[in-house]
């Protein structure tokens, strides 16, 4: 999950790298409902509310988890259904990673 804010000016999408997978605990983390940061595009100094961040899924965690699956996929394809099972594996792993994210932006503080 990667969470993400828009710049007040030039109203572009800005990623913040957190380990916390909701507004409580990054709460705690920030110490505060309120952080600031420099914006990646413009550089303008932006100070937020937790509220106004936005979760979205980790679309490459998801393509390396496929490329994973591949790889296994071709190592144990003459186990016979074991194969169709692991094709499987992205797609729960996609399910997941969006439920996360959606939990995130469906709670606010």
């Amino acid at each position: 999950m990667k969470l993400y804010y828009y710049c007040k000016s030039c109203q572009k999408k800005n990623a913040i790298s957190v380990k916390s997978t909701n507004r409580y605990d990054l709460k705690m983390e920030f110490n505060d409902t309120e952080f600031s940061r420099n914006c990646d595009h413009c550089g303008s100094h932006n100070k937020r509310h937790i509220n106004r961040l936005h979760a979205e899924a980790n679309k490459m965690r998801i393509l390396i988890v496929f490329g994973i699956t591949v790889i296994l996929t071709v190592l144990i394809w003459n186990l016979g259904y074991i194969s169709k099972v692991v094709l499987l594996a992205p797609i729960v792993y996609g399910s997941i990673e969006q439920g996360r994210a959606s939990k995130f932006n469906k709670v606010l503080i």
